[in-house]
Formats: structure tokens, sequence, C-alpha cells
């Protein structure tokens, strides 16, 4: 029987063979620790640098200030998006390359190679869309102590309110589909097999869903978006497929999309308050409890 992911030990020291269940291939290569803190430093500061190349074509273009170019930009879905995908593509291109050289299969690198049944990912989706409500409180819980700026919860609230259907679609793209494709293929594909052969499983674990919360750069955005990470690496594990995942961070962005302030005004989610707001204890348990739901439903489903 194999090792639940919450086993500490280095794969190297489990004796046992390695299936897909385990999460974790054979010939994964290891990664350190502080590799896997360089490989996500790099994706940042490629993501910013393309966003910085974006602005200085707006600035160009429309001849304004470098100071607003940037905030144009930054409140734009379709330039995040494509920043992303150039810089986080960059990144998952070297690892690749370096894996290839071990003879791996780009579908193995990123844990595309096995895809999950339909009510695997049916499950996730569920997961994903029961998840957005607890997410965002535990970031309001995080604002008691560290809370965003008026113009910050402004300025998200925009992109998720994006107005006409091209920009729906444009929003939808960015964050429903580049973001979690990329961020998955990075954090669930390539980090977390390698740090779990390098570290352990839960160490492993821990590790790359905290580089996973360093990328929201604010305090809420960082303990909530680790949160998250733990349930995704706990899933990619469980499942030994990266496509889980992205089916349920998908979901977990789709829901501000879908449910905005001019159909449910919900307090703790989509208004923006001076004061920190809260998600209704209804709403939030009921949510939370599908999630377990799911996330039990697919461990039973994924044991058989």
């Amino acid at each position: 029987m194999p090792p639940p992911w919450w086993d500490a030990r280095p794969v190297d020291s489990v004796p046992i063979s390695l299936e897909s269940s385990q999460g974790v291939k054979l010939g994964t290569p290891p990664i350190h620790g502080l590799r896997a803190l360089g490989m996500t430093a790099m994706a940042i500061l490629a993501t910013q640098g393309f966003q910085l190349l974006v602005a200085g074509s707006f600035l160009l273009v429309r001849r304004t200030d470098l100071a607003e170019a940037v905030a144009r930009v930054s409140v734009h879905p379709l330039s995040l998006g494509v920043a992303q995908l150039l810089g986080f593509g960059a990144v998952l291109r070297l690892s690749e390359k370096a894996a290839s050289r071990r003879g791996l299969r780009p579908g193995v690198v990123f844990g595309f190679d096995e895809p999950p049944s339909m009510g695997v990912l049916g499950l996730c989706l569920v997961a994903g869309l029961a998840l957005q409500l607890p997410l965002a409180e535990i970031g309001n819980a995080v604002q008691e102590v560290a809370p965003l700026t008026m113009e910050t919860e402004l300025r998200r609230q925009l992109l998720m309110e994006p107005k006409g259907f091209i920009a729906a679609f444009v929003a939808f793209f960015a964050f429903v589909v580049i973001a979690p494709v990329t961020e998955e293929m990075l954090f669930r594909g390539v980090l977390l097999p390698g740090l779990v052969v390098r570290h352990g499983r839960l160490t492993g674990l821990v590790l790359s869903a905290l580089l996973f919360g360093a990328i929201h750069f604010d305090w809420p955005g960082f303990v909530s978006a680790s949160v998250a990470g733990l349930v995704l690496g706990a899933v990619r594990l469980r499942t030994g497929s990266t496509w889980p995942c992205v089916v349920l961070h998908a979901a977990v962005n789709a829901v501000p999309l879908l449910v905005p302030r001019s159909a449910w005004r919900i307090g703790g989610f989509n208004v923006p308050s001076e004061n920190v707001g809260h998600v209704p204890p209804a709403l939030l348990f009921g949510s939370l409890g599908v999630a377990v739901l799911a996330l039990v439903l697919l461990e039973r489903r994924t044991a058989e």
C-alpha cells in the first residue's frame, strides 16, 4: 500500500515502487527548496518585466507618463494575461528543456500525461467553485491585521467587473485559463514533484504552497493562496495528475466573474469597503461544507 501524501520521508527512502497514485513519477528530478525559490522569483520577475514592456508600449502610443501607463496595464486583464503567459512560459520552457535532457516527455514533466476520469474533474470543479468564499474569508481574517488599501480593493474589483462581452471574454481567458494553466504547470507540475523527491511529501507540499502564495504579493493574498496551494498540492499527489489542479484552480478564479456585484452583493467577497467585510456565516459554512464533501468524495474515488 503506498504511503499517504503527508509521509515526510523523501521518496528515495520509501521502500515501494512509485506509482501515479502517489503523484510522483519514476525519474522525476529532485528540486532543492532554494532552486524552487529561484524559479518562482524568475517567473515573477519575467512577468513583471513583460508588464513593463506593455506599459512602455502604452506610454509611446498614448504619450502619457509612466505612472499612468503602469496603472492602466495593472487593471487590464489582457495585458496581465499576456505578461503571465510569456513570463511563466519562459520558466516552463527552461524546465522542459532541462527535463528533456533526462529523457522525460513534456507530458510527464508537467503532469499532463495521464488525464483523470470525468468524475474526478467534476468533483474538482465543484470543490473549486465552493472554495472561493472560504478562501476569501481567510483573506478577510488576515486583513483584520494587515488591511489592504481601498484603492487596491477597488482596482481588484474593477478587474472582476468587465464591461461588455469582449471584455468579459478577455477577463475569463486571462484569469480562468492562462493563470490556472501556467501556475499549475509550474507549482504542481514541476516544483511539487521535484520538491517531494528532494525533501519528502509533507515538506515538499508545504514549500510548494508557500511559493505559490508568494506570487500573490500582499499578506491576505499570500495566506489565502498558500492555503489553496495546500489543497491543490494534496489533489496533485492524490490523483497523480495536474489536470484536476487546473480545473479546481480555474473554478476558484471563475467565481468572481460568475457572481458579479451587480447580480449578487456578498459582503466580504465582492463589495469593497473601508472596513473589513466578512462573508455571511450561512453562506461561508455552506460553501465550505460543499467543498469538504467534494474533496472527501475525490479522496474516496481515487482510492479505488
